[in-house]
């Protein structure tokens, strides 16, 4: 039986470490006395010293101020960046930017995670599985367009415990409803009833998946194509559009040549300017928008550049300073009430390249 090897020397180590030490000699100048290349003998004497208590103050103070670093969270927005609306994204994303200035609650950090939908339901779903999928997302404010919403709530309903603020879907009584509601959109029509002399309303473009019941004072008929709309329209009948808005103003083009003064007008979402942009005959044509009593301040504050003609990027805002609000230790409650408005559509000058 062989005998086991006895423990290596540290000193021989040390001197092996001097002798290896002697290759680089030639290059003492470049070190001061005292250093690794000067002296390996020094070297091991004094690896074998503890350290001064003051040499350890840099360290603790660097471990004390990373546990006092404040938690990053982040706060998820779908919109467009891409494609025909990207311009309601980017100026969603502005709002954004601006509630979390102004909004974040002290002794967080919350940061935007804008994700592309492209105007696009499906890419709209696969966005709101990539948020859910990061576990500091605390919020998701989106889609912005409408036809969007039924795909992204099939994904969010997984997820109870992230709130989801849609900002076209207002809750009349302050905040924003959910996508199972319908009071969002029973305020507007029953706003074109009160404004107008309708004796019907046409829901058109409203996403099939939903199945809402509405409640008006007037008969409220939904259709849902386009040539069962121009052979039902009759006198007296307003429209009132849920669609996505380029779609709209295809639809209003046939429905005026069946009544040509028909009044058509847009329920709240992103891209009504892209509407304008497209239709051919905008009289009798208006879009409805939601506002609250700090609608005015935040417009004087907004850089507008970023504002386009719709109003989705302050409900985005709005939006996303309850999101914020409801990350506080004490939480505020919602003072918005909203109130709606209407305004004749004019053609603006709108980049669509």
């Amino acid at each position: 039986m062989s005998l086991q090897e006895h423990w290596p020397n540290t000193s021989k180590t040390c001197r092996s470490t001097a002798i290896n030490n002697l290759a680089v000699k030639d290059h003492a100048h470049l070190n001061p006395p005292g250093s690794f290349r000067a002296s390996g003998r020094v070297v091991c004497q004094r690896s074998l010293r503890p350290l001064p208590f003051l040499s350890l103050i840099p360290l603790i103070l660097l471990l004390t101020s990373c546990t006092s670093v404040r938690p990053i969270v982040k706060i998820g927005l779908i919109a467009p960046f891409e494609g025909l609306y990207r311009q309601s994204g980017y100026a969603a994303l502005a709002a954004m930017r601006q509630a979390l200035a102004e909004c974040t609650p002290p002794g967080l950090e919350v940061m935007p995670l804008a994700l592309d939908d492209s105007g696009d339901p499906v890419q709209a779903r696969r966005a709101a599985q990539k948020l859910l999928v990061d576990p500091t997302v605390v919020a998701v404010i989106g889609p912005l367009l409408l036809d969007a919403v039924p795909a992204v709530t099939a994904v969010m309903t997984q997820a109870s415990d992230i709130p989801w603020l849609i900002p076209s879907l207002v809750a009349p009584a302050g905040g924003f409803a959910g996508p199972q509601t319908a009071s969002w959109l029973e305020s507007q029509v029953e706003y074109i009833a009160n404004t107008t002399s309708a004796t019907r309303i046409l829901l058109l473009g409203l996403p099939g998946e939903w199945t809402l019941q509405i409640r008006a004072a007037v008969p409220v008929v939904r259709i849902d194509e386009l040539d069962s709309a121009a052979a039902t329209l009759e006198a007296g009948d307003v429209v009132l559009w849920a669609g996505r808005p380029d779609v709209g103003a295809r639809w209003l083009s046939v429905l005026r040549l069946q009544q040509p003064d028909v009044e058509f007008w847009l329920a709240e979402q992103a891209g009504l300017e892209i509407f304008a942009a497209h239709a051919t005959d905008l009289h009798a044509a208006h879009w409805l928008v939601w506002t609250d009593l700090q609608y005015n301040q935040w417009l004087q504050s907004a850089d507008p550049a970023t504002q386009p003609n719709d109003f989705t990027h302050y409900l985005t805002y709005r939006a996303t300073c309850i999101a914020l609000s409801n990350l506080a230790s004490s939480p505020s409650p919602t003072a918005t009430v909203w109130q709606l408005q209407h305004w004749p559509i004019e053609h603006p000058n709108v980049d669509e390249e």
